[in-house]
């Protein structure tokens, strides 16, 4: 099924994005949008935002599988170590508050 690409402006002043170009194209296919003269202004300034964000991002090294397991385990190592002193430390100030302090001992 085809179908024209039409916009028509109802106000002089209006910002019609892309310009008809007489060239049919598929229902749902993306339609060129790169050329500059069919944006507007915040147009052309994101898809020059998301070309440099592609950029950007092809230039990132990932870390190995290797690589993550190893600092999973690190971060898993460091809550269980931090769980234990949270831990030790609430029965330290439970101790000292409650047996020492108080004299409330557990029975």
């Amino acid at each position: 099924m085809l179908a024209e690409i039409t916009l028509q402006c109802e106000h002089p002043h209006a910002h019609c994005s892309p310009a008809p170009t007489g060239k049919p194209v598929l229902v749902g296919e993306s339609v060129d949008l790169d050329a500059d003269h069919r944006l507007t202004e915040p147009g052309r300034q994101f898809a020059v935002f998301a070309a440099e964000a592609i950029v950007e991002v092809k230039k990132v090294v990932w870390p190995t599988r290797k690589e993550t397991m190893q600092t999973t385990a690190a971060v898993f190592a460091f809550v269980v170590a931090m769980a234990v002193f949270l831990w030790m430390t609430d029965k330290t100030l439970e101790w000292v508050l409650y047996d020492l302090l108080l004299g409330w001992k557990k029975t």
